[in-house]
């Protein structure tokens, strides 16, 4: 049954997944897509190409993480060198590019200021068409990475899946108040664009979050202190901070009620505070001096000694061939 369970998983995998994924993409885009022609014009289909590219590199990548991680699921007993693929935050630096600037239109351009319950495509839909980036972002995630259970990978990977996630949720509930005919509140420009641009820049952040996870690797390398310490002050001042004083300027100032989110926000600063402090603290990731790579505290010791023996191996043979250079000088001196 064992081996009838593996063989299963070694050919159909996350297949399910990957494809939910791309289904999830087309119909995010199509729903924006229709939004601006229905809305606007018919002009603003030609938004169809883009989503071709961004289908077909999310296509690709897939695929290949497919590919790969089959191989490891059908050669059990082969080493894994790793368990990630370094197109997850290529791909989703794109998706962004082309996902940004349509949330811009559609909220600046009065769109969704304009929506009523009576729409076809109301506040509602929008607003659950925008929401489709947070699962969109975890199929991508497991679609990429392979972690085995109970290890301390996967647990990172299911908590940057849970922060990222998270932040995504808490942009569009912020935007909930740029929907005039539910919000029924008048902002100022100046913090209607705060509002929108911060909102904008949170779809960003997760390519750093998937960079990031790539040098976090299995065998106990992590990123760089410094780029430990910038990842949690990107997140803190780009996300939490500017929430937490808007929402806090909602509350007292336009009288609105106060969002979860904000408990939410002020959980995620210490996390971050605590974040920059292990980073930077005595249990901090340690430097290689041999191969200047970062590891963590506990795996710094088992990865010298792989590092220590190929050196010694490259001393030894070095005197080894010193030792047989002088063989023949000592053999002609004895004659």
């Amino acid at each position: 049954m064992g081996k009838v369970t593996h063989l299963i998983c070694a050919r159909f995998g996350n297949i399910p997944a990957r494809v939910l994924c791309v289904l999830v993409l087309v119909c995010q885009g199509a729903l924006l897509d229709y939004c601006l022609a229905f809305y606007l014009n018919l002009n603003w289909l030609g938004w169809i190409a883009a989503d071709v590219v961004v289908v077909c590199l999310w296509l690709y990548a897939l695929i290949t993480s497919y590919r790969y991680f089959r191989q490891t699921w059908m050669s059990p007993g082969a080493a894994r060198t790793r368990d990630e693929l370094p197109f997850a935050f290529i791909s989703w630096f794109v998706y962004a590019c082309l996902y940004v600037p349509r949330v811009a239109i559609i909220f600046k351009w009065e769109i969704a200021a304009k929506l009523t319950d009576h729409d076809w495509f109301g506040p509602n839909a929008l607003k659950t068409t925008l929401a489709l980036s947070a699962p969109l972002f975890l199929l991508l995630l497991y679609g990429h990475h392979d972690a085995k259970p109970h290890s301390n990978r996967k647990n990172y990977v299911d908590r940057l899946a849970l922060g990222v996630t998270f932040d995504i949720l808490d942009s569009l509930e912020l935007l909930d108040i740029l929907f005039v005919e539910e919000s029924r509140v008048i902002l100022t420009f100046d913090l209607e664009n705060a509002i929108l641009s911060f909102a904008c820049i949170v779809f960003f952040l997760p390519t750093v979050a998937l960079f990031e996870l790539r040098k976090n690797r299995s065998d106990g390398e992590v990123a760089s202190v410094n780029f430990g310490v910038l990842y949690s002050l990107l997140f803190m001042l780009l996300v939490n901070i500017p929430f937490l004083v808007i929402r806090l300027l909602l509350w007292n100032i336009y009288n609105q009620d106060v969002s979860v989110f904000l408990i939410k926000n002020v959980m995620l600063l210490i996390m971050g505070f605590k974040d920059i402090w292990e980073n930077l603290g005595p249990h901090g990731p340690r430097k290689c001096s041999e191969c200047d790579g970062t590891f963590h505290p506990d795996q710094i010791e088992p990865h010298k000694e792989k590092c220590a023996p190929e050196e010694a191996m490259e001393l030894q043979d070095g005197g080894t061939e010193s030792e047989a250079s002088k063989l023949p000088i000592e053999a002609h001196s004895s004659v």
